[in-house]
């Protein structure tokens, strides 16, 4: 089964997820692929009075205790590889660039010889024109890591069933055809021995487009959002209890 998991932007689903994933593994279901946190700063006081004129939610952020009042901004993009939890710093936003503005989350690990984050090449994200500087480096770590997971699953074959998680599917792949390509193909590959289920973080109005390219593989597909409906949903797939 596809479970697509949708809604609005910076509404928690990465959180969300992050929560999923410790619950499954405390249950003995692992899981594979990755978690894409934002990373946050506090925003600056001309930016907080702005957000508070608008009257922006943005107090809603990944990675933050719900007690925090505190207005932040979203500056950054990780990327967590599962099941071993690598960290690396995947994007930056772009009005951020040059520079390191949006710094490195305690454990982020960057390719050798590397002088800074702004430094490194977005070429894919560029062409797209995202507002999101993707790294190039980054991209390829990634996709490594997918092609990794498909060649294990093509030479092993049957293992405890896992949950492939990618975080997430956006215009980049489905759009340009660029991005987390080897993540594409993994999906394109349909349920699996190993890997049964998955979950895909998709923006709401590319919902179609991913119903579209992955529902003749998967044949059932299900739409979840960040809550307890989608919670249960992904769990009762494994056997396991509200």
């Amino acid at each position: 089964m596809l479970f697509i998991l949708t809604g609005g932007v910076q509404i928690g689903k990465t959180r969300w997820l992050e929560q999923l994933v410790g619950d499954l593994a405390a249950e003995g279901v692992s899981c594979c692929g990755v978690i894409a946190p934002g990373v946050w700063r506090l925003a600056r006081d001309a930016e907080v009075a702005g957000a508070d004129r608008a009257g922006s939610g943005a107090r809603s952020f990944d990675g933050a205790g719900d007690d925090d009042s505190r207005v932040r901004e979203k500056v950054g993009i990780d990327n967590v590889l599962l099941p071993q939890n690598e960290r690396i710093c995947f994007a930056t936003r772009r009005d951020l660039l040059p520079g390191s503005a949006c710094g490195c989350a305690e454990g982020r690990s960057q390719p050798p010889g590397d002088e800074g984050i702004g430094l490194r090449a977005t070429s894919q994200s560029d062409k797209a024109s995202l507002g999101w500087a993707i790294y190039d480096d980054a991209l390829a770590r990634a996709n490594e890591h997918f092609d990794k997971l498909r060649r294990r699953e093509r030479i092993e074959g049957v293992r405890n069933s896992e949950l492939l998680v990618v975080d997430e599917i956006g215009r980049l792949e489905l759009e340009h055809g660029r991005g987390l390509v080897c993540a594409l193909r993994v999906l394109d590959d349909g349920p699996q021995p190993g890997m049964p289920h998955a979950l895909a973080v998709v923006r709401d109005w590319l919902v179609p487009d991913a119903e579209h390219r992955f529902g003749t593989r998967w044949g059932e597909q299900v739409v979840i959002g960040p809550d307890s409906r989608g919670r249960r949903a992904v769990r009762n797939a494994f056997g396991l209890g509200s």
